[in-house]
């Protein structure tokens, strides 16, 4: 319907009203940044600038320390280290959701702060390119002091403005998450060559220090006449310890040490980089990777496979002592490797989907395998943080109530009671819990037609289970089984690494298999794997698609944590509602890294936070 003529004079003068109020407020915030910008210049001479930080307590390395403790000072830096990777690449940004980069493109990139492998000090962070950082006492500034003898590997200095144009640059590349990641940074500025200033909007997210110690530096200069947005095999200029030196998409991509490398003798990075050459050998699967390495053609195994571990390592050269075959133990949180539905499908969406997948996990005999297969190898996980204090147990507190009472009515009547506990399917157990599967799927709506289940939305019980390799298979095939009996049909399906990728990126799968790693010290993160927004936005983490406003509140105050009590409150109320919520199935984890190497190498033991391969030397060129 048209507008009255008095409407549309109105809206004339309303909007040209609006033009002078909008001109007015641009000059007077200019004005307000300017003197901003200037305050922040004089304050930044006096910041108080450290050589590490720590979110909760003090750091353990003191100012001026040699090196960490859990490398060899001493490795020197030379021969050559083969790996095996599956798949391929097709471009050298990481950070875009177009194209698929090698995983190890991280090699030739630094981040303004580094951690270290020691499991006593696993929130710290020191100095890398920047060599000092500052955190006002409102958390509401943070600044970093770039190391003067910090250099790309062009031997162009880095400077503020570089960390300037890479945190605007990835807040808009067509990666969605970075604007999810630094969601509570208000602005970035450079004073001088020298210093650079977060503005923190949220002073209660005690990880945003660390975040943005995490930040790698990109090449302001390198970039200016490339589009940073379109994939690209172009070789990228970075500022770690190597660079590119050659490579074949799907054959080989090889890395060179720098032999001028700028932090070479840093404390943060001596004892780490030792190997003059690091090449990469494409594999289509992982067993075809796993002849290569027995053939001698790749360095390093790192095994995944509790089966292969105890019977696949009968070789000659594991019995004269050419290849070691060791178990470094860890004592890191154990990862949360899981069968995850994906939400978005409505057969798995709603409560008759949950359900559904509640079914399904009492249909997996995880122990069957875990005696058949994987020699009693693995501890089956049962909670989102395993082997950390962060697992929920027991009942919830009356701090977690207070977290969670208020989305009592959205919530699994489970949340309020015992933490949860996966089902048991030893002996007796399964047939029991197949029958309880059927009557928890009746219950619901479910019915049959013939000898088919249908779901109360009138789907056929029906999915596929996308896979890199064909390792699951036999772990993942009494599952295609007791869901045979109930009327239900599970696919089990092998595809291309890369084009999996793909598949995971644009949400484009019913169930696949997946492995998150937490940090000991949890944080944004979170809301990438498990948010509301992650799950809407296509290359999220979020693959099951978890959409929770009772887990979108926990995560808000999990992030606003200001001490370890609170931190591990809402972790534990996170722990429930996720595990209560049958998202996924949770699989299983080890206590140790199985690595089977070729002498040529030493590595240290005394990293108790895993294997370290960077921290190992070659001792045989």
């Amino acid at each position: 319907m048209p507008a009255p003529a008095t409407m549309i004079v109105a809206m004339v003068v309303a909007i040209n009203l609006s033009f002078a109020i909008i001109g007015q407020n641009q000059l007077a915030r200019a004005a307000t940044n300017a003197a901003a910008n200037d305050a922040a210049t004089n304050a930044a001479d006096n910041y108080n600038f450290q050589h590490g930080y720590a979110i909760l307590g003090q750091v353990k390395y003191p100012k001026g320390f040699a090196h960490f403790k859990s490398v060899n000072p001493n490795a020197p830096k030379t021969g050559s280290l083969t790996l095996a990777s599956v798949g391929s690449f097709d471009s050298f940004n990481p950070y875009l959701l177009q194209g698929i980069a090698p995983s190890s493109i991280g090699l030739i990139y630094d981040t303004l702060m580094t951690g270290n492998g020691d499991d006593d000090d696993k929130t710290s962070q020191y100095g890398l390119i920047a060599d000092g950082i500052y955190v006002s006492p409102d958390k509401r500034t943070i600044a970093f002091h770039i190391n003067p003898k910090a250099r790309f590997t062009d031997g162009v200095a880095i400077t503020a403005d570089d960390v300037v144009w890479t945190f605007n640059t990835l807040l808009n590349s067509t990666d969605p998450s970075y604007k999810s990641f630094y969601r509570d940074i208000g602005g970035v500025r450079a004073v001088g060559k020298q210093v650079v200033i977060f503005t923190n909007n949220n002073p209660s997210n005690r990880k945003i220090p660390n975040i943005l110690g995490g930040l790698t530096v990109l090449p302001k200069h390198f970039w200016q006449d490339k589009d940073f947005n379109k994939p690209s095999l172009t070789v990228p200029l970075g500022s770690g310890p190597y660079r590119i030196k050659d490579f074949a998409p799907g054959e080989y991509l090889t890395y060179e040490l720098l032999p001028n490398y700028w932090a070479r003798d840093l404390n943060t990075q001596i004892g780490q980089n030792n190997y003059a050459t690091m090449k990469f050998r494409f594999y289509r699967d992982g067993a075809v990777a796993f002849e290569a390495f027995k053939a001698g053609q790749v360095d390093i195994h790192v095994e995944t496979i509790a089966r292969k571990w105890a019977t696949a390592y009968d070789l000659p050269a594991v019995k004269s002592g050419k290849i070691i075959k060791k178990e470094f133990h860890h004592r890191r949180m154990a990862p949360m490797q899981y069968i995850a539905f994906n939400l978005r499908k409505p057969l798995f969406a709603g409560d008759d989907g949950r359900a559904l997948r509640h079914a399904m996990q009492l249909l997996w005999n995880f122990e069957w395998a875990n005696d058949n297969l994987m020699y009693r190898a693995y501890t089956r996980t049962a909670s989102l943080f395993d082997n950390s204090k962060l697992r929920a147990t027991g009942r919830p507190s009356a701090a977690e109530l207070d977290m969670l009472l208020p989305f009592k009515k959205d919530l699994p009547p489970e949340v309020f009671g015992a933490a949860y506990t996966p089902p048991d399917n030893s002996g007796d157990n399964f047939r029991t819990n197949m029958l309880l599967a059927v009557k928890i799927l009746e219950s619901a709506g479910f019915y049959y037609q013939g000898q088919t289940l249908y779901s109360p939305k009138k789907i056929p019980v029906e999915f596929t289970i996308l896979l890199d390799n064909g390792a699951f298979i036999p772990v993942l095939s009494p599952l295609v089984q007791s869901a045979k009996r109930i009327g239900a049909r599970v696919n089990l399906r092998v595809i291309d690494p890369s084009v999996l990728t793909r598949q995971l990126l644009n949400f484009n799968y019913d169930v696949t298999i997946n492995v998150v790693g937490n940090p000991d010290m949890l944080g944004d993160e979170q809301r990438l794997l498990w948010g509301s927004e992650a799950a809407k936005q296509m290359g999220s983490p979020n693959l099951a698609g978890v959409q929770s406003p009772a887990l979108d509140a926990v995560i808000d105050k999990l992030t606003r944590a200001q001490n370890e009590q609170e931190m591990l409150t809402a972790a534990h109320a996170m722990d429930r509602i996720i595990m209560w919520g049958y998202y996924f199935i949770p699989m299983y984890h080890g206590e140790y890294d199985r690595v089977a190497y070729w002498n040529k190498l030493l590595c240290p033991t005394t990293a108790t936070n895993g294997f370290n391969m960077m921290a190992c030397w070659v001792s045989k060129p």
